[in-house]
């Protein structure tokens, strides 16, 4: 048997998955660029807090404050924040603020509450025992309004908690993103920390934005001008709405992040978020490139940093297949489940928290069948893949594999994406793959 070794858990370890292959299969892994690069150290994540972009240090924009918020990041997104909070509320003390001052917030826009133990895998057990850690509630009555983006006029209702601080924090990692090209930067704030109808009436604009680029560029065969890992300076409404959001809220500080194949920390930034977020993404462009497969029977694609949102882990394997049309295997390990999203989720076979399909990951032409192999098995996890018919859900690799081989009895290749759900695929020629797979119409 052949073995390929794929990350899994980033909040519990990360641990490792090792997948099994007949001999006959010829089978390659398809790295992103930034696979191997080190984690990043305690002196840098200082380095990046004493010499920030477009603030003064935060020790010194910390001086005088009374009531201070961290917001990060929630358990959709497989950064660790222990060792940067730690060195934030070090120069949180240096300035003299206590630890009845601080509070953490954790961004869910409308994503379910975290309960403690994501609270702990996000930033440490001695944190969470130590400071107050609060969930934000989209559905909250006291969000309050702040007024309306410039662009595209989006009322914005924010959290009031972080609206009573004088000095806002926010920690996010830059991945690549299938509408703003890549998240991050002031998406703490919108979606956030922000109403349920400030994210229904911004998710359906730039969904609407997107979907008709994408859908222009199937027609034409021309380059989408919204996908992961597409940014331009110059055309990024999706972005600028969510820093004029940060703006709104009084954001004074922002942390970004990106991440190797381990889903550690390799680079980072601090600062005014709008640089901050340029800085990153102009890392992550190429941190997070991968080279396409081309021409194969089988796509594995493994969900790691994302699992609990896998669906985004399907847009590799389109371009990556035959044109005659092939299997995917999407690996999605997911203990606690898909995440519960109250704007995008189902609420039973004929109840939809979105409308219709809105957001659905739409199978290219080539993808005969998905086989979503979780160990933990949740049948209703496929709800963002359409069409449920070529779904089969599995939960023990040798029957993955028996599948596969009723379809391929002798040969076949294989190609491996172990970071499906944030490696995105760029040519040689800088050109991107991705823009193959259709979006709802």
């Amino acid at each position: 048997m052949k073995l390929v070794t794929v990350p899994q858990l980033p909040l519990e370890g990360p641990k490792d998955l090792v997948l099994r292959f007949p001999d006959e299969w010829d089978v390659e892994v398809f790295n992103m660029a930034g696979h191997d690069r080190p984690a990043i150290t305690m002196d840098q994540i200082r380095a990046a807090l004493n010499q920030p972009l477009g603030t003064p240090p935060l020790r010194e924009l910390a001086k005088g404050k009374q009531e201070v918020v961290i917001i990060f990041d929630d358990y959709t997104r497989g950064m660790r924040w222990n060792a940067v909070a730690h060195a934030v509320l070090a120069d949180l003390a240096a300035a003299g603020i206590r630890d009845d001052q601080i509070r953490f917030v954790c961004s869910l826009g409308t994503h379910g509450a975290a309960t403690r133990t994501p609270m702990v895998q996000k930033l440490g057990e001695d944190i969470v025992s130590r400071y107050r850690i609060y969930n934000h509630n989209a559905f909250s009555l006291d969000n309050l309004h702040l007024g309306k983006t410039k662009t595209w006029g989006i009322d914005i209702y924010a959290n009031p908690e972080v609206m009573a601080c004088d000095l806002k924090i926010a920690l996010g990692a830059v991945t690549p993103h299938p509408i703003n090209g890549f998240g991050g930067g002031s998406k703490n704030i919108l979606p956030g920390i922000v109403s349920y109808q400030t994210i229904v009436d911004h998710h359906l604009k730039s969904f609407k934005i997107a979907f008709d680029a994408m859908n222009e560029a199937a027609k034409t065969g021309a380059q989408s001008t919204v996908g992961l890992g597409i940014y331009d300076p110059g055309n990024r409404p999706a972005i600028d709405v969510d820093d004029e959001a940060a703006t709104m809220v009084g954001l004074d500080f922002g942390i970004n992040v990106v991440a190797n194949g381990r889903g550690q920390a390799v680079g980072i930034w601090a600062g005014e978020i709008g640089q901050v977020f340029v800085e990153a993404l102009t890392d992550g462009r190429d941190n997070y490139a991968t080279v396409p497969a081309v021409d194969k029977d089988i796509v594995i694609a493994n969900a790691f940093y994302k699992a609990n949102e896998p669906m985004i882990a399907l847009l590799p394997a389109g371009p990556s297949l035959k044109k005659s049309g092939g299997s995917v295997v999407l690996v999605a390990n997911m203990p606690e489940g898909l995440t519960t999203h109250y704007f995008q989720g189902d609420w039973g076979a004929t109840r939809q928290g979105r409308p219709p399909h809105a957001n659905a990951v739409n199978l290219a032409a080539t993808v005969d069948e998905v086989l979503f192999y979780n160990e933990y098995p949740h049948p209703g996890a496929s709800w963002w893949i359409e069409p449920k018919e070529k779904i089969t859900h599995l939960s023990v690799w040798d029957d993955v594999i028996a599948a596969l081989q009723r379809k391929y009895p002798g040969e076949a290749s294989v190609a491996v994406y172990p970071n499906a759900d944030f490696q995105y695929l760029r040519d040689s020629d800088g050109k991107h793959s991705h823009h193959d797979i259709p979006p709802p119409h």
